[in-house]
């Protein structure tokens, strides 16, 4: 997946400034979000490596990014917090990808509670980024999936828009493991 200033930034900040400045201390200030990321890339990686992809290791990663942010989503402090939000979104955009597409709108729906337990999409943190990512995610995600939008404007009426799908830039389906 790959965020540039034309596919994420609908205006303001740089996207891929706004991804140094917000997103990448994000990921290394809570595990959530990191086991999620490394989730994401480690299958990225095997991909276009054309390494074996359903590793025991990549089994036991893909449970502990699961494992944990159910943790967090239990814990009434820690669910609205930007590193659950983040860490969702990132195993959204792995089931998409890489998984199974129920999980993936599994993975939506669960965003589209935390958004409402937030106040909605402007609540959302990062600066704004967080909206603008949720929103190139589910462009894209519905897209490659066949699924409706989980945040269509009327549900979830917000400043930004929903970028144009590009399913060639957001990265190929290619299913890593079978539908759980």
């Amino acid at each position: 997946m790959t965020f540039t200033k034309e596919n994420i930034d609908v205006e303001g900040e740089l996207g891929l400034g706004s991804l140094r400045r917000y997103w990448v201390p994000l990921v290394l200030s809570d595990a959530v979000t990191l086991y999620a990321v490394l989730l994401l890339s480690s299958s990225h990686l095997r991909m276009q490596k054309d390494m074996e992809s359903c590793t025991s290791e990549m089994i036991d990663l893909r449970g502990l990014a699961l494992r944990t942010v159910n943790e967090q989503v239990q814990s009434k402090t820690k669910r609205n917090e930007d590193a659950v939000f983040a860490a969702i979104l990132t195993l959204a955009v792995y089931e998409v990808l890489f998984g199974d597409l129920a999980a993936y709108s599994t993975h939506m729906t669960g965003l589209q509670n935390l958004a409402q337990l937030r106040g909605g999409l402007d609540n959302l943190g990062l600066s704004g980024l967080m909206c603008r990512m949720l929103l190139y995610v589910d462009s894209n995600g519905s897209a490659i999936s066949g699924q409706a939008l989980h945040f269509p404007k009327y549900l979830y009426p917000i400043q930004y828009l929903h970028p144009e799908p590009n399913p060639s830039l957001f990265g190929p389906r290619c299913v890593i493991f079978p539908p759980i």
